[in-house]
């Protein structure tokens, strides 16, 4: 823990009137709304935690702060409580997560941050929080473009983080990309509020710290111009996508092959990359040099392919069938009659409402060929609804190794070997829709 870094004396702080400029770009919010602000404990969240609360006592509205112990260092639980101490001298109440699973030492941060996200997400859909604040500031944003230029990335990579992100529950907010990060210390200095320093930060072994410490910067005016690029660019995906993209709420899509194969290399691995994201469930876009080859592949109607956990194979005359593969889908999920209405999100695609007819211990799982068989021998034509392999991806409810209920998909009358969940009982929901919110600058 720290007080005063060797700062500039003339370093300034980050103002009320410069933060609800920032905060103005993500509106307009509902009356006294309420946010939530992810605080690890180091600078840039704290002083998030603190403009952000600032900003809400104008704006009539609540804040709660969100920090993670992630237990990766015996201090992490005491750091997580300090927190804690610190902003309830403000006023601002703090929600202490736990990342309490089992930590594997491969992609050991990768999983961190996943479990992070998942967690803060997590409380946010169950307590209605629509807006979820970020502390990513001018640094992480140029570090970010950084790593993506050594990656090749395209338009969307190239432009780094959006400060507005569409989630299905909330949004991510991220007011600070054009701070720095000195400007954020000093404003907490202003406060004579100390912060917490994560080691990690100073350990080069990681590909962020690495560029961190060679301090490659790019000018406001250049990353402005990435951004515009990049928003333009969507834009162009938002209007062909609906042309030549029809989506079905069982989780796939048909790709019209002609009008798609004629547009440029940009345009398809754009609209490629958005099928993938959606229909497959990996949290980033497939590498470029990836992606290149998969488009090269169905320059003709060819052989079906598999990438980013989805598979993709011709369909009729002039269509690619993007869904789910239907062997990367582990997801299982245990239920008891005591959860009879509590959604469900299962493969990180579909929401799930519990029926209430739901009686003693189920799993939620992937239909599989062994429920595909066992829907044959009550609907002999069942291929009529939707694709064979698209079936088996679909969720569906089983006691012991007995399916028990299939989605409403097939709509066929009771029997009394399953019975179909109730209608709206399923979403197809992914966390990457097709179309979205162009990028947002700050």
């Amino acid at each position: 823990m720290i007080l005063s870094p060797n700062l500039p004396p003339s370093m300034p702080l980050i103002t009320k009137e410069e933060f609800a400029q920032s905060m103005a770009k993500f509106g307009p919010y509902e009356t006294s709304p309420h946010l939530a602000v992810a605080v690890s404990g180091g600078s840039d969240s704290l002083a998030l935690a603190l403009l952000a609360n600032q900003w809400l006592k104008t704006h009539g509205g609540t804040l709660t702060a969100l920090t993670v112990d992630h237990q990766l260092r015996p201090t992490s639980t005491q750091e997580a409580h300090q927190v804690q101490k610190w902003l309830s001298v403000y006023g601002i109440n703090t929600i202490i997560l736990t990342w309490s699973d089992a930590k594997l030492e491969r992609r050991l941060q990768e999983k961190a941050r996943e479990a992070r996200y998942q967690r803060l997400a997590e409380w946010c859909r169950l307590q209605g929080v629509l807006h979820l604040l970020l502390g990513h500031h001018l640094e992480d944003q140029q570090e970010t473009i950084s790593m993506r230029m050594e990656k090749h990335s395209g338009i969307e990579g190239l432009a780094g983080m959006s400060a507005l992100v569409e989630k299905p529950y909330y949004r991510l907010l991220r007011p600070l990309l054009t701070y720095s990060k000195q400007r954020l210390q000093a404003t907490l200095i202003s406060h004579n509020q100390t912060w917490i320093e994560d080691p990690s930060n100073q350990n080069s072994k990681f590909k962020r710290v690495e560029l961190r410490q060679q301090k490659i910067q790019f000018s406001s005016k250049e990353i402005l111009s990435r951004g515009q690029q990049r928003i333009a660019y969507e834009d162009t995906l938002n209007v062909l996508i609906p042309r030549f993209v029809t989506p079905f709420p069982e989780g796939y899509a048909l790709l019209k092959h002609s009008a798609w194969s004629q547009l440029t290399l940009e345009n398809q691995l754009g609209i490629m990359q958005r099928l993938l994201m959606t229909y497959g469930r990996n949290p980033y876009p497939p590498a470029r040099e990836s992606l290149v080859k998969f488009i090269e592949h169905f320059h003709s109607l060819s052989s079906p392919r598999t990438l980013h956990g989805c598979l993709v194979f011709p369909y009729q005359q002039d269509f690619l069938l993007i869904m789910r593969e239907p062997g990367a889908i582990h997801d299982e999920i245990q239920l008891t009659d005591n959860l009879n209405s509590m959604p469900a999100w299962w493969d990180q695609r579909f929401i799930i409402n519990i029926p209430a007819t739901l009686q003693g211990q189920c799993t939620l799982k992937a239909l599989g060929q062994k429920g595909w068989e066992t829907i044959k021998k009550v609907i002999p034509d069942s291929k009529q609804y939707f694709p064979y392999p698209v079936a088996l991806t679909l969720p569906s409810l089983w006691q012991e190794d007995r399916l028990i209920s299939i989605p409403n998909y097939f709509k066929i009358p009771a029997n009394q070997i399953f019975t179909l969940l109730e209608e709206h009982a399923i979403k197809f929901l992914p966390r990457y829709p097709l179309t979205r919110f162009t990028f947002i600058l700050t």
